[in-house]
């Protein structure tokens, strides 16, 4: 009996990015759509070979999943802090503040920490914003009261 239906991981990893929580369901999700395809290719397909071929899908949605979960960083994490930039690990685009442009990929500046296992210490922003925001803050005495306004007040 020749089988009509191959699976292809190629074609099946072009599928989007899931989330962690997502996987098990869009596991069965994907094993469901392509058992019901196979069976309709190959009318009168034992039982026993269906059990199979799930057992099959199952196990190579997994690996496709599992590829997905073990990105690697667009650069070496040693060599994404510039003085006038960061770079994303994520894409590899180069940018002064980390937080707004995370969520281009649906997540928050600690899950990107935590994902690639980024010490506490690791800047949101380039060393050189930073400065100059520090420089600004103290330049309109921000974060430092004033005496006198507080005399006045009373």
């Amino acid at each position: 009996m020749s089988l009509k239906f191959n699976i292809d991981k190629k074609d099946i990893s072009k599928q989007k990015l899931l989330q962690d929580s997502d996987i098990k369901t869009d596991l069965i999700t994907h094993a469901v759509k392509l058992t019901s395809s196979y069976i309709k290719a190959n009318p009168g397909i034992s039982s026993d070979r269906i059990v199979t071929f799930l057992s099959d899908i199952k196990k190579t949605l997994e690996e496709v999943f599992e590829e997905k979960k073990k990105q690697n960083p667009a650069v070496p994490i040693g060599e994404s802090v510039f003085q006038d930039h960061l770079v994303c690990l994520e894409d590899g685009e180069k940018v002064k503040v980390l937080g707004p442009y995370l969520k281009k990929f649906d997540m928050s500046f600690e899950e990107y920490k935590k994902k690639w296992n980024l010490p506490d210490s690791y800047p949101s922003v380039s060393p050189s914003y930073s400065l100059f925001r520090r420089e600004l803050a103290l330049k309109n005495k921000l974060g430092h009261p004033n005496k006198k306004s507080k005399e006045n007040m009373f």
